[in-house]
Protein backbone atom coordinates (compact mmCIF):
# COMPACT_ATOMS: atom_id res chain seq x y z
CA UNK A 1 0.00 0.00 0.00
CA UNK A 2 1.50 3.40 -0.99
CA UNK A 3 2.47 5.92 1.70
CA UNK A 4 2.89 9.67 1.76
CA UNK A 5 6.62 9.06 1.26
CA UNK A 6 5.82 7.40 -2.08
CA UNK A 7 3.61 10.34 -3.04
CA UNK A 8 6.34 12.81 -2.04
CA UNK A 9 8.89 11.04 -4.23
CA UNK A 10 6.56 10.88 -7.22
CA UNK A 11 5.45 14.52 -6.91
CA UNK A 12 8.95 15.81 -6.21
CA UNK A 13 8.09 17.36 -2.85
CA UNK A 14 8.80 16.64 0.83
CA UNK A 15 6.59 14.37 2.98
CA UNK A 16 5.69 17.43 5.06
CA UNK A 17 4.39 19.15 1.93
CA UNK A 18 2.24 16.11 1.14
CA UNK A 19 0.85 16.19 4.68
CA UNK A 20 0.03 19.88 4.33
CA UNK A 21 -1.73 19.17 1.05
CA UNK A 22 -4.08 16.77 2.82
CA UNK A 23 -4.46 18.69 6.08
CA UNK A 24 -3.63 22.37 5.42
CA UNK A 25 -4.17 23.02 1.68
CA UNK A 26 -4.45 26.77 2.24
CA UNK A 27 -0.71 26.85 3.00
CA UNK A 28 0.44 25.93 -0.52
CA UNK A 29 0.05 26.90 -4.15
CA UNK A 30 -2.90 25.37 -6.06
CA UNK A 31 -0.61 23.88 -8.71
CA UNK A 32 1.42 22.08 -6.00
CA UNK A 33 -1.75 20.63 -4.47
CA UNK A 34 -2.90 19.50 -7.88
CA UNK A 35 0.42 17.73 -8.55
CA UNK A 36 0.27 15.94 -5.20
CA UNK A 37 -3.35 14.88 -5.70
CA UNK A 38 -2.53 13.52 -9.14
CA UNK A 39 0.40 11.53 -7.72
CA UNK A 40 -1.83 10.15 -4.96
CA UNK A 41 -4.46 9.08 -7.50
CA UNK A 42 -1.90 7.43 -9.77
CA UNK A 43 -0.47 5.47 -6.85
CA UNK A 44 -3.90 4.44 -5.60
CA UNK A 45 -3.49 6.29 -2.33
CA UNK A 46 -7.12 6.53 -1.15
CA UNK A 47 -8.05 8.94 -3.97
CA UNK A 48 -11.54 9.68 -2.70
CA UNK A 49 -10.39 10.54 0.80
CA UNK A 50 -7.50 12.56 -0.58
CA UNK A 51 -9.78 14.49 -2.90
CA UNK A 52 -12.17 15.35 -0.09
CA UNK A 53 -9.31 16.44 2.15
CA UNK A 54 -7.76 18.63 -0.52
CA UNK A 55 -11.09 20.21 -1.35
CA UNK A 56 -12.37 20.68 2.17
CA UNK A 57 -9.24 21.59 4.13
CA UNK A 58 -8.19 20.21 7.50
CA UNK A 59 -9.43 16.73 8.39
CA UNK A 60 -12.08 16.61 11.10
CA UNK A 61 -11.30 13.00 11.97
CA UNK A 62 -9.18 12.25 15.05
CA UNK A 63 -7.78 8.80 15.75
CA UNK A 64 -8.46 8.03 19.42
CA UNK A 65 -6.36 5.00 20.32
CA UNK A 66 -7.15 3.58 23.74
CA UNK A 67 -5.88 0.56 25.64
CA UNK A 68 -9.25 -1.09 26.32
CA UNK A 69 -12.69 0.56 26.36
CA UNK A 70 -13.86 -1.95 29.02
CA UNK A 71 -11.67 -0.28 31.66
CA UNK A 72 -13.90 2.25 33.48
CA UNK A 73 -11.15 4.87 33.75
CA UNK A 74 -10.43 4.63 30.01
CA UNK A 75 -14.14 4.85 29.19
CA UNK A 76 -14.46 8.09 31.16
CA UNK A 77 -11.36 9.62 29.55
CA UNK A 78 -12.73 8.62 26.14
CA UNK A 79 -16.09 10.26 26.80
CA UNK A 80 -14.42 13.50 27.85
CA UNK A 81 -12.38 13.53 24.65
CA UNK A 82 -15.38 12.78 22.45
CA UNK A 83 -17.55 15.46 24.07
CA UNK A 84 -14.97 18.22 23.60
CA UNK A 85 -14.07 17.24 20.03
CA UNK A 86 -17.75 17.09 19.11
CA UNK A 87 -18.22 20.71 20.15
CA UNK A 88 -15.77 21.74 17.43
CA UNK A 89 -17.21 19.45 14.76
CA UNK A 90 -14.50 16.80 15.05
CA UNK A 91 -15.24 13.07 15.05
CA UNK A 92 -13.23 10.64 17.19
CA UNK A 93 -12.48 7.33 15.51
CA UNK A 94 -12.10 5.10 18.58
CA UNK A 95 -9.98 1.94 18.43
CA UNK A 96 -8.73 -0.34 21.22
CA UNK A 97 -5.06 -1.30 20.99
CA UNK A 98 -5.04 -3.85 23.84
CA UNK A 99 -1.69 -2.34 24.77
CA UNK A 100 -0.15 -4.16 21.78
CA UNK A 101 2.62 -2.22 20.02
CA UNK A 102 2.18 -3.68 16.55
CA UNK A 103 -1.58 -3.29 16.67
CA UNK A 104 -1.12 0.36 17.69
CA UNK A 105 1.27 1.02 14.80
CA UNK A 106 -0.99 -0.73 12.28
CA UNK A 107 -4.00 1.26 13.46
CA UNK A 108 -2.14 4.56 13.18
CA UNK A 109 -1.01 3.80 9.64
CA UNK A 110 -4.40 2.56 8.45
CA UNK A 111 -6.32 5.43 10.04
CA UNK A 112 -3.92 7.97 8.59
CA UNK A 113 -4.38 6.49 5.13
CA UNK A 114 -8.14 6.81 5.57
CA UNK A 115 -8.09 10.52 6.22
CA UNK A 116 -7.51 10.85 9.99
CA UNK A 117 -5.75 14.14 10.59
CA UNK A 118 -4.25 13.55 14.06
CA UNK A 119 -4.18 11.24 17.05
CA UNK A 120 -4.88 11.18 20.77
CA UNK A 121 -3.26 8.21 22.50
CA UNK A 122 -4.58 6.86 25.79
CA UNK A 123 -2.02 4.09 26.34
CA UNK A 124 -2.02 1.13 28.68
CA UNK A 125 -0.61 1.67 32.16
CA UNK A 126 2.80 0.55 30.92
CA UNK A 127 3.10 3.66 28.75
CA UNK A 128 4.13 4.00 25.13
CA UNK A 129 6.68 1.40 23.92
CA UNK A 130 9.77 2.51 21.98
CA UNK A 131 8.55 1.10 18.67
CA UNK A 132 5.32 3.13 18.96
CA UNK A 133 7.34 6.26 19.78
CA UNK A 134 9.23 5.81 16.52
CA UNK A 135 5.96 5.75 14.58
CA UNK A 136 4.67 8.79 16.50
CA UNK A 137 7.80 10.75 15.63
CA UNK A 138 7.54 9.80 11.94
CA UNK A 139 3.98 11.10 11.84
CA UNK A 140 4.88 14.30 13.69
CA UNK A 141 7.68 14.97 11.20
CA UNK A 142 5.09 15.20 8.43
CA UNK A 143 2.83 17.56 10.34
CA UNK A 144 0.49 15.16 12.17
CA UNK A 145 -0.58 16.45 15.58
CA UNK A 146 -0.36 13.76 18.28
CA UNK A 147 -0.85 13.97 22.03
CA UNK A 148 -0.62 11.43 24.84
CA UNK A 149 -3.34 11.52 27.50
CA UNK A 150 -2.83 10.24 31.02
CA UNK A 151 0.92 9.64 31.05
CA UNK A 152 3.60 11.94 32.42
CA UNK A 153 6.55 12.18 30.02
CA UNK A 154 10.08 13.41 30.65
CA UNK A 155 10.13 16.04 27.92
CA UNK A 156 7.90 18.24 25.79
CA UNK A 157 8.94 16.46 22.60
CA UNK A 158 5.50 14.84 22.52
CA UNK A 159 2.54 16.91 23.75
CA UNK A 160 0.94 15.30 26.77
CA UNK A 161 -1.41 15.68 29.71
CA UNK A 162 -1.17 13.90 33.06
CA UNK A 163 -1.38 13.98 36.82
CA UNK A 164 2.02 14.17 38.52
CA UNK A 165 2.70 10.58 39.47
CA UNK A 166 5.77 11.01 41.66
CA UNK A 167 4.49 13.98 43.66
CA UNK A 168 1.09 12.42 44.29
CA UNK A 169 2.51 9.01 45.24
CA UNK A 170 4.72 10.81 47.75
CA UNK A 171 1.64 12.52 49.22
CA UNK A 172 -0.07 9.17 49.79
CA UNK A 173 3.02 7.57 51.29
CA UNK A 174 3.72 10.61 53.48
CA UNK A 175 0.15 10.41 54.74
CA UNK A 176 0.68 6.83 55.90
CA UNK A 177 4.09 7.58 57.40
CA UNK A 178 2.60 10.54 59.25
CA UNK A 179 0.17 8.16 60.95
CA UNK A 180 3.06 6.01 62.14
CA UNK A 181 3.22 3.32 59.46
CA UNK A 182 6.58 1.87 58.44
CA UNK A 183 5.59 -1.49 57.00
CA UNK A 184 3.84 -0.16 53.90
CA UNK A 185 3.15 -2.57 51.05
CA UNK A 186 3.26 -1.23 47.50
CA UNK A 187 1.16 -2.95 44.80
CA UNK A 188 2.35 -1.79 41.40
CA UNK A 189 2.70 -2.53 37.73
CA UNK A 190 6.14 -3.07 36.25
CA UNK A 191 8.53 -0.42 37.60
CA UNK A 192 10.26 0.21 34.29
CA UNK A 193 7.22 1.26 32.26
CA UNK A 194 4.50 3.90 32.19
CA UNK A 195 2.90 5.46 35.23
CA UNK A 196 4.32 2.78 37.53
CA UNK A 197 7.74 4.43 37.23
CA UNK A 198 6.62 7.75 38.71
CA UNK A 199 4.48 6.26 41.47
CA UNK A 200 7.31 3.91 42.42
CA UNK A 201 9.68 6.91 42.60
CA UNK A 202 7.21 8.78 44.82
CA UNK A 203 6.86 5.84 47.21
CA UNK A 204 10.63 5.45 47.41
CA UNK A 205 11.24 9.16 47.90
CA UNK A 206 8.83 9.38 50.83
CA UNK A 207 10.26 6.31 52.54
CA UNK A 208 13.89 7.34 52.02
CA UNK A 209 13.33 10.92 53.21
CA UNK A 210 11.97 9.56 56.49
CA UNK A 211 14.80 7.05 56.83
CA UNK A 212 12.47 4.04 56.51
CA UNK A 213 13.91 0.94 54.89
CA UNK A 214 11.83 -0.53 52.08
CA UNK A 215 11.18 -4.21 52.68
CA UNK A 216 11.52 -5.93 49.27
CA UNK A 217 8.91 -8.56 50.15
CA UNK A 218 6.31 -5.80 50.55
CA UNK A 219 6.77 -4.52 46.97
CA UNK A 220 4.75 -6.55 44.47
CA UNK A 221 4.86 -6.12 40.68
CA UNK A 222 1.56 -7.39 39.33
CA UNK A 223 -0.40 -8.02 36.19
CA UNK A 224 -3.24 -5.54 35.87
CA UNK A 225 -6.12 -7.52 37.37
CA UNK A 226 -8.00 -7.41 40.69
CA UNK A 227 -7.35 -11.14 41.07
CA UNK A 228 -3.58 -10.64 40.93
CA UNK A 229 -3.91 -7.93 43.55
CA UNK A 230 -6.05 -10.04 45.85
CA UNK A 231 -3.61 -12.95 45.66
CA UNK A 232 -0.73 -10.60 46.46
CA UNK A 233 -2.54 -9.27 49.53
CA UNK A 234 -3.23 -12.81 50.73
CA UNK A 235 0.50 -13.54 50.52
CA UNK A 236 1.43 -10.27 52.21
CA UNK A 237 -0.92 -10.75 55.14
CA UNK A 238 0.41 -14.27 55.67
CA UNK A 239 3.95 -12.99 56.28
CA UNK A 240 5.36 -13.28 59.83
CA UNK A 241 5.54 -9.48 59.87
CA UNK A 242 2.67 -8.37 57.61
CA UNK A 243 2.18 -4.80 56.40
CA UNK A 244 0.09 -2.41 58.45
CA UNK A 245 -0.79 -0.37 55.36
CA UNK A 246 -1.21 -0.99 51.63
CA UNK A 247 -0.60 1.48 48.79
CA UNK A 248 -2.41 0.21 45.68
CA UNK A 249 -1.08 1.89 42.54
CA UNK A 250 -4.47 2.23 40.85
CA UNK A 251 -8.14 1.40 41.20
CA UNK A 252 -7.77 -2.03 39.54
CA UNK A 253 -5.38 -3.15 42.25
CA UNK A 254 -7.50 -1.41 44.89
CA UNK A 255 -10.46 -3.60 43.90
CA UNK A 256 -8.38 -6.67 44.63
CA UNK A 257 -7.48 -5.25 48.04
CA UNK A 258 -11.15 -4.60 48.76
CA UNK A 259 -12.04 -8.16 47.69
CA UNK A 260 -9.55 -9.51 50.23
CA UNK A 261 -10.81 -7.17 52.96
CA UNK A 262 -14.44 -8.20 52.46
CA UNK A 263 -13.71 -11.94 52.20
CA UNK A 264 -11.62 -11.95 55.38
CA UNK A 265 -13.66 -9.49 57.46
CA UNK A 266 -10.66 -7.21 57.90
CA UNK A 267 -11.50 -4.02 59.76
CA UNK A 268 -10.38 -0.91 57.89
CA UNK A 269 -8.68 1.18 59.14
CA UNK A 270 -8.42 -0.42 62.58
CA UNK A 271 -6.51 -3.49 61.34
CA UNK A 272 -5.26 -2.31 57.96
CA UNK A 273 -4.92 1.10 56.28
CA UNK A 274 -5.31 1.41 52.51
CA UNK A 275 -4.66 4.23 50.01
CA UNK A 276 -4.85 4.31 46.22
CA UNK A 277 -5.38 6.36 43.06
CA UNK A 278 -8.91 6.47 41.69
CA UNK A 279 -11.56 8.63 40.14
CA UNK A 280 -14.71 9.64 42.00
CA UNK A 281 -17.16 7.43 40.13
CA UNK A 282 -15.42 4.25 41.26
CA UNK A 283 -14.78 5.62 44.76
CA UNK A 284 -18.51 5.91 45.31
CA UNK A 285 -19.14 2.28 44.34
CA UNK A 286 -16.75 0.32 46.51
CA UNK A 287 -16.80 -0.42 50.21
CA UNK A 288 -14.88 0.56 52.21
CA UNK A 289 -14.33 3.93 50.54
CA UNK A 290 -10.59 4.33 50.19
CA UNK A 291 -8.53 7.43 50.84
CA UNK A 292 -7.15 8.38 47.44
CA UNK A 293 -5.55 10.77 45.03
CA UNK A 294 -8.51 11.46 42.76
CA UNK A 295 -7.72 11.19 39.06
CA UNK A 296 -10.28 13.33 37.19
CA UNK A 297 -10.79 10.94 34.28
CA UNK A 298 -13.50 12.84 32.39
CA UNK A 299 -11.72 16.16 32.86
CA UNK A 300 -8.49 14.56 31.71
CA UNK A 301 -10.23 13.53 28.51
CA UNK A 302 -11.81 16.94 28.02
CA UNK A 303 -8.53 18.79 28.49
CA UNK A 304 -6.67 16.30 26.31
CA UNK A 305 -9.04 17.16 23.47
CA UNK A 306 -8.55 20.86 24.28
CA UNK A 307 -4.78 20.39 23.99
CA UNK A 308 -5.20 18.62 20.66
CA UNK A 309 -7.45 21.38 19.32
CA UNK A 310 -4.96 24.06 20.35
CA UNK A 311 -2.23 22.23 18.42
CA UNK A 312 -4.50 22.06 15.39
CA UNK A 313 -5.18 25.78 15.60
CA UNK A 314 -1.62 26.98 16.24
CA UNK A 315 1.01 24.21 16.38
CA UNK A 316 3.91 26.62 16.80
CA UNK A 317 2.61 28.46 19.85
CA UNK A 318 0.28 25.97 21.56
CA UNK A 319 1.04 24.68 25.04
CA UNK A 320 2.56 21.21 24.85
CA UNK A 321 2.25 19.99 28.42
CA UNK A 322 -0.65 20.15 30.87
CA UNK A 323 -0.25 18.82 34.41
CA UNK A 324 -3.64 18.50 36.07
CA UNK A 325 -4.23 19.62 39.63
CA UNK A 326 -4.48 16.72 42.02
CA UNK A 327 -6.83 16.24 44.94
CA UNK A 328 -6.29 14.04 47.99
CA UNK A 329 -9.50 12.78 49.57
CA UNK A 330 -9.17 11.33 53.07
CA UNK A 331 -12.21 9.05 53.22
CA UNK A 332 -11.37 7.34 56.48
CA UNK A 333 -9.55 4.23 55.30
CA UNK A 334 -6.36 5.13 57.16
CA UNK A 335 -5.44 5.27 60.86
CA UNK A 336 -2.37 4.72 63.04
CA UNK A 337 -1.09 1.13 62.92
CA UNK A 338 -2.45 -1.27 65.51
CA UNK A 339 -0.26 -1.51 68.58
CA UNK A 340 1.67 -4.67 69.35
CA UNK A 341 -0.87 -5.56 72.03
CA UNK A 342 -3.69 -5.40 69.53
CA UNK A 343 -2.07 -7.76 67.04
Amino acid sequence: MPTIYDIAQKAGVSPATVSNAFNRPEQMKPETRERILLAAEELGYQPNVAARSLAGGQSQLVGLLIADIRIPYVANVTRGIEDRLSEEGYIAVVSSTDGNSQKTIDLMRRLKQRGVGGFILVPAKYGVPDEVWKEVKKLEEVGTNIIVAGHELQSEEIAHLAVQGQATAKILTDHLIGLGHKDIAFLTGFHSRGEAIWRWFGYQEAMMRKGISIRPELVRELEGTPQASREAVEELMALPNPPTAIFAMNDVYARGVVDYIVANNVRVPEELSVVTFDYKVLAQRITPRLSSIVVPAYDMGWQSAELFLSLEADPENAKRVIILNHEFEDRGSTAPPPSASDQ
